[in-house]
């Protein structure tokens, strides 16, 4: 199986065309298609974004989707240039959704069951919901919908912990010093204020040291 990534909006990436860079090369985008039907027995899938600049950059790719040897489609619906600011747009995804051949998986700032609910209500005919960030700040997310279940956030913490704690162990057994673990570990601080509240989280993300 290959996922081919049009979706990375970093600028180190789509500066030099990579990522959802591509969703400017429409010319290029066809190019990387038509060798898809030279491999029958590969699995292909796309990630994309709207667009990198402009939300209607997608409509210049979908006939060349259309036409590939696609399993499914992933549309984080955003442009390249928000990263993962702003709100998602529901109404180019609905658009994008109801033109495209293939099965699509929505993803974007799925953080709650309701959420996802909401999602397979509204397109019933979605191959998948792909949860990204969510997962960091609620990694039971995905075993709480599959199950039909709602943690105490008592119970929430607990599992956040258990990914908190193997990580930073892991940190902790690789990097030399406060400052350095520190860096790493905010990464996924900045997840957890849902969980914790914003006091707490403000105070843990001020911290200058383990203690």
């Amino acid at each position: 199986e290959i996922d081919i990534n049009m979706v990375c909006p970093f600028p180190l990436q789509t500066q030099t065309g990579r990522g959802a860079g591509l969703l400017r090369t429409p010319d290029i985008v066809a190019e990387i298609f038509n060798e898809l039907k030279k491999y029958p027995n590969v699995k292909f899938s796309v990630k994309m974004r709207l667009g990198y600049d402009e939300k209607s950059q997608w409509q210049q790719i979908m006939p060349i989707l259309n036409d590939a040897p696609l399993n499914h489609v992933t549309l984080h619906s955003r442009i390249a240039t928000q990263q993962y600011k702003g709100d998602v747009d529901l109404y180019s995804f609905r658009q994008f959704y109801s033109e495209v051949n293939h099965r699509v998986v929505y993803n974007g700032d799925i953080s709650t069951i309701e959420d996802i609910i909401r999602l397979k209500t509204e397109f019933p005919n979605l191959y998948g919901v792909m949860v990204g960030r969510g997962l960091l700040s609620s990694p039971s997310l995905a075993w709480e919908y599959k199950k039909d279940l709602r943690l105490s956030s008592e119970q929430q913490i607990e599992k956040f912990l258990m990914i908190h704690n193997k990580l930073f162990q892991f940190y902790e057994s690789k990097l030399q010093g406060d400052s350095h673990l520190l860096t790493k570990m905010k990464t996924l601080w900045d997840y957890s204020e849902p969980l914790i509240g914003h006091k707490f989280y403000k105070q843990i993300k001020k911290s200058s040291n383990i203690a």
